[in-house]
């Protein structure tokens, strides 16, 4: 009985030391502007679409999560939205994304290189149909924010343009 436990020490001593994978966080450094909790509108339909995000670190400190939330607005949307959106960098490709889904199955995958003064564009090509979509982000100051969205539909035809404004709580 005490040979097969010697064996097993000497044999656990001579496998060699495992080597650790090199797993750095990534920079999230230039999104930390969106951290904390803010308050965005934006004209839909005629209407005020009021919505609410706030921006915590997760995942073990390689992801910032934004979750949103939208309540009803007009009579076309009467139910709320919430939407969790997930930003990372990818150093392979050398570009921040950005992986949003929300609770009526919508969906998106959108990148950017990264500030460029103070406006960061977001390209989002995910949509099986091939409609893109570009959203402009201006920093006013440190606690407030203007966007725009462009794009074309699958087809290639432009799209309505949205915008709105966002201001730190």
């Amino acid at each position: 009985m005490l040979l097969p436990l010697l064996f097993a020490i000497v044999l656990a001593q001579a496998q060699p030391a495992s080597t650790p994978v090199p797993n750095p966080k990534p920079d999230l450094s230039q999104l930390m502007y969106f951290a904390g909790t803010w308050t965005c509108h934006q004209k839909l339909r005629g209407s005020d679409r009021p919505d609410t995000s706030t921006a915590t670190m997760v995942l073990n400190d390689r992801w910032l999560q934004v979750h949103d939330v939208a309540p009803p607005f007009d009579r076309y949307r009467t139910y709320p939205i919430d939407t969790d959106s997930y930003y990372t960098y990818d150093p392979v490709m050398k570009r921040f994304v950005n992986v949003n889904i929300d609770d009526a199955a919508g969906y998106s995958l959108a990148s950017t290189p990264g500030w460029s003064g103070n406006n960061l564009v977001w390209t989002d090509r995910s949509a099986l149909d091939g409609s893109i979509t570009v959203t402009a982000i201006t920093r006013v100051n440190d606690s407030e924010y203007n966007w725009r969205a462009t794009g074309t539909d699958g087809k290639g035809k432009p799209v309505p343009a949205q915008s709105g404004n966002c201001k730190k709580s």
